[in-house]
């Protein structure tokens, strides 16, 4: 898996295009995954006053997982059909 020139290490070329590609894939699901959690909270905020959040809170011991999943659902199909073609950012 390695070559080894002048005492240093190296991964060979077959080696290396794996692991890239297994980091790439792993870097694709970690954004997609925060992305579409951040975006489902936004989300879930606004669909929820301050008081229904505290509640909820209150119920759930402080976590939103059931209550946010929905939201999050959404984005990741979204993420999944179309990956970010459809991201857009406004100017406020």
């Amino acid at each position: 898996m390695v070559d080894i020139e002048t005492d240093r290490y190296y991964l060979q070329e077959r080696e290396y295009e794996s692991l890239m590609e297994f980091i790439t894939e792993y870097d694709d699901l970690s954004l997609h995954q925060h992305l579409a959690n951040k975006l489902a909270w936004r989300d879930f905020q606004s669909a929820h006053s301050e008081k229904e959040i505290e509640e909820i809170r209150k119920n759930n011991g402080g976590y939103f997982g059931v209550d946010i999943h929905p939201f999050e659902e959404k984005y990741w199909n979204e993420f999944e059909a179309h990956e970010y073609s459809r991201l857009k950012i406004q100017d406020e």
